[in-house]
This record gives C-alpha cells, structure tokens and sequence, in this order.
C-alpha cells in the first residue's frame, strides 16, 4: 500500500515554489488521458498558492515573451504612428490604400 497523501488533501496544501509547481505539471500523472483529477488538484493548489508560473514553459524550458509597450523611436506613441504612417505613404505614394501624407498632422 502507497504512503501517498489523497489527493483531496494534497491539493488543500499550496505549492512552495515554481520548482514544485513544474514537477506537479511534468508528471505523468498530470500529461495522462485519466489524469482529470489530478489536474483538478493541481489547479486547486494553484487557486491557493502565492507562486506560479510567471514564464512559459514548454516542458522544463522558459519560453518566456515579452511585449514592451514603450515608444519605438522614443517619442510619444502617437508620433511613433505618424512616423510609421509617413514611411509607409513615402515606399507607396501611388497605392491607392497608401496614406495620404498631407493628412498626417
């Protein structure tokens, strides 16, 4: 007989670090057809827990992104818009979708 703690009582229990939070997720148990729950623990102590997973991983490599949301030319983003719109109507002033440069303000 298993000494492993039910699951209805291991789930009641939060992760201590993304380190356990990565083992519970790369377990068989949790990739398995039959693992429904399983997954649900996983996700109740995940509901509870103070850690998670602040990166993606893809199996137990970080495939983390990040979306900056500052000015592409270090100018406000509105003027960062102009000067793409201008560079666009400057590679095609005869397309007829091209954007009218003289209405750039």
């Amino acid at each position: 007989m298993s000494n492993e703690m039910p699951l209805s009582e291991w789930s009641k229990i939060p992760f201590q670090g993304q380190d356990e939070v990565l083992a519970a997720m790369s377990s068989e148990r949790y990739r398995s057809m039959y693992g429904e729950a399983y997954r649900a623990a996983v996700a109740a102590k995940l509901a509870i827990s103070e850690v998670g997973l602040d990166k993606n991983y893809s199996g137990r490599v970080e495939n983390s992104v990040t979306i900056g949301t500052d000015s592409l030319y270090g100018a406000a983003p509105a003027e960062d818009q102009k000067a793409v719109e201008r560079a666009f109507a400057a590679l095609r002033p005869d397309a007829p979708l091209a954007v009218d440069p003289n209405r750039i303000a």
